[in-house]
């Protein structure tokens, strides 16, 4: 289980240092827009669906429902799991959305004849950019929801949440 919790402190510190380095860079990349609108109309091929505002209410009562019955949470955390998934949800689910569009636009964009090397290679760093942004919101959302986890709950988390079940190693031949 520690060396779980290191491999995530990891995960966490490296990513808020990526993030640190490029606000701070000296190097300012802008996001070049040749008439293409920021949000894209939907297309069937993309990978992470967007999801609608009015639904996102129903997303979060229904992860801390979801909590509340496999964690087994008294009302008091309970209580505090909603005050902090209602913070911070709303801000990964725009993330969420930003990184769904940027994928969405990348196909035309990229095959645009006017685009040239370093626009498609500043598109793909704000994609990343992007990703990683979203990545880290993810790893704090798990890190706020085990702050408020009992020890025992903690080891029920990592079997009822799909991102925090461990990696298995592959067998050996």
């Amino acid at each position: 289980m520690k060396r779980g919790w290191l491999i995530l402190l990891a995960l966490s510190v490296g990513l808020n240092a990526g993030l640190l380095y490029v606000t701070f860079s000296t190097q300012r990349v802008t996001p070049i827009h040749h008439g293409y609108p920021d949000h894209p109309p939907p297309r069937e091929s993309g990978h992470i669906r967007q999801i609608p505002s009015e639904s996102r209410d129903d997303l979060i009562r229904g992860r801390i429902d979801h909590l509340s019955r496999a964690l087994d949470l008294d009302s008091s955390q309970q209580e505090h799991m909603g005050i902090y998934l209602r913070r911070i949800l709303p801000v990964a689910f725009e993330q969420r959305e930003v990184v769904t569009s940027l994928q969405k636009s990348l196909p035309l964009r990229i095959t645009d004849p006017d685009m040239d090397s370093t626009q498609i290679r500043i598109l793909l760093r704000e994609l990343n950019m992007a990703q990683a942004r979203l990545d880290s919101l993810v790893a704090e959302t798990m890190l706020g929801e085990l702050a408020l986890l009992t020890p025992e709950q903690r080891q029920i988390y990592t079997t009822v949440m799909p991102r925090a079940k461990p990696v298995e190693p592959p067998p050996k031949p």
